[in-house]
């Protein structure tokens, strides 16, 4: 009776793991996400505020690499 405990204390300890394992993955991603997100927004208002000074100053914005127009393939 005392292995049969030690077994299932055993699964439900390693159980336990996983789900702590599976839930700080989670938590992981969902920073990573969060990180890109910002830093997504952070370079599009850069980009906004150096464009509005240009116009400003009475100059064209400049383009873009990825601004530009075309096809991948």
């Amino acid at each position: 009776q005392h292995v049969h405990y030690r077994q299932a204390r055993a699964r439900h300890s390693h159980g336990a793991q996983v789900r702590l394992g599976v839930q700080l993955v989670g938590w992981l991603e969902g920073l990573f996400h969060g990180i890109q997100a910002t830093m997504f927004a952070q370079q599009l208002s850069m980009r906004q505020q150096a464009e509005q000074r240009q116009l400003q100053s009475g100059q064209a914005p400049t383009a873009q690499p990825g601004d530009r127009p075309g096809t991948y393939l």
